[in-house]
């Protein structure tokens, strides 16, 4: 498990899967990480094992900040 799949499993625990939006989930990795490989990667193992489940993001945005 990578820093930032243990960041994520302190912050929501054993709980149900976390519902987000695949843009809420890389804003999320990317303050953990700037190497994209790493964030598609720990997106695509949280998705594997059942940590996350990515939601529709219709009508989500893009803070400006990014």
């Amino acid at each position: 498990m990578n820093q930032m799949t243990t960041a994520f499993a302190e912050l929501f625990g054993d709980a149900q899967p976390v519902e987000v939006s695949l843009v809420e989930l890389v804003l999320i990795l990317s303050e953990f990480s700037e190497d994209e490989n790493e964030i598609f990667a720990t997106i695509d193992h949280m998705i594997e094992t059942g940590s996350v489940r990515v939601a529709p993001s219709l009508g989500t945005s893009i803070p400006e900040a990014y």
